[in-house]
């Protein structure tokens, strides 16, 4: 069957009526197209590229830089930090390609769980606290997602909402106090179970982005979620369901973000108060530095990956050289701009070789 056939499933055709970043010369042509430019664009071509290349150039600093920073202990922590937040970063990815934000991730991970220890006190299996846990994620998704699809309400400010109500629900449940985990069973072991020192995280970060990026690049639903970022209007017009592809994004940021706070809590074997706040920003800053337009229609899972590595490696990297904790988010706010304006210039010469 021809592209023309069917316009829904066919991303290449989708994408080339509904979204804005694509190939126009006419935007682009302020340079002569020498083999130089032509060889630079084709490299530079795809967001995960350019990703991979700001994290390719944090580690060559740090290794260059900071001592034991080539260690294998080194490796085991930003590892660690990174495909713990990087399950919670996929999950924000997909949303912003499909157009929408989602503040309240570091709220859903603390309250998915805070309930898993909650309901094991209560008697309550720990594999049914589990799914009870990563439920309750995906419900708050959906209440976000429904309020944002059907009032049109903008996505920030419901979930900014979100962010402070769901926080202020775990502060009435622990009293303010850190809840203590019990990880003797063996289902916890599925998400605290390591090797050598290298977390199981590390396999469902792997496993989510090859899942995620196959979603994206050969399926329908892919295809609807950069229509559906990309220009919505005439993702409707095209008979994509649209809010429903909203809805669903926000369900699966929130499980994730479940499932991110279950490795976490079996890991640290306690839930603080505080549990995953901050983690939003963090998560949006990663999906930034992959290469995810804040426009939607466009992003990347691998991107997001490199994105959450990068970031990692920087708070390594500082402890190594002692720099003070604070100087952490100055420099990768530093790291943040810089990556936007590497993704800007580089897709221009992108564009531009074409």
């Amino acid at each position: 069957m021809s592209h023309m056939a069917d316009p829904v499933t066919s991303r290449p055709n989708v994408l080339n009526s509904l979204s804005s970043d694509r190939k126009d010369s006419s935007l682009y042509q302020y340079g002569s197209k020498n083999s130089l430019v032509r060889t630079a664009g084709r490299f530079v071509r795809t967001p995960s590229t350019r990703a991979g290349l700001v994290a390719l150039l944090v580690f060559a600093f740090f290794a260059a830089a900071a001592k034991g920073f080539l260690s294998v202990e080194a490796a085991k922590s930003y590892l660690t930090l990174a495909s713990e937040s990087g399950v919670l970063a996929l999950g924000v990815t997909l949303l912003m390609i499909g157009g929408e934000f989602d503040l309240s991730v570091g709220s859903v991970l603390g309250l998915s769980a805070l309930l898993v220890p909650l309901l094991v006190l209560h008697g309550v299996y720990p594999a049914i606290a589990i799914i009870i846990g990563l439920a309750a994620g995906a419900l708050i998704g959906a209440l976000h997602g429904v309020l944002v699809a059907m009032t049109k309400a903008p996505s920030l400010i419901v979930t900014l909402g979100g962010l402070m109500f769901w926080r202020g629900i775990v502060f009435a449940l622990t009293g303010g106090f850190l809840v203590p985990v019990d990880t003797h069973s063996a289902v916890f072991r599925i998400f605290s179970a390591s090797w050598a020192g290298f977390q199981v995280s590390l396999l469902w970060l792997a496993a989510l982005v090859l899942l995620l990026e196959l979603t994206l690049a050969r399926t329908r639903f892919g295809n609807w979620v950069f229509a559906t970022g990309g220009n919505p209007g005439t993702a409707v017009q095209l008979g994509i369901p649209v809010r429903r592809v909203k809805i669903i994004l926000f369900m699966l940021t929130a499980m994730l973000a479940a499932l991110a706070g279950m490795i976490q809590m079996t890991r640290f074997a306690s839930v603080e108060p505080l549990r995953g706040q901050g983690a939003e920003l963090r998560a949006i800053t990663a999906v930034v530095i992959g290469g995810t337009r804040l426009e939607g229609g466009r992003g990347t899972v691998l991107g997001t990956a490199f994105g959450v590595l990068t970031i990692a490696m920087i708070k390594v990297g500082l402890q190594l050289i002692r720099v003070p904790g604070y100087f952490l988010d100055a420099t990768v706010g530093a790291v943040l701009v810089l990556a936007v304006l590497v993704n800007v210039y580089t897709g221009r010469i992108a564009r531009a070789s074409s």
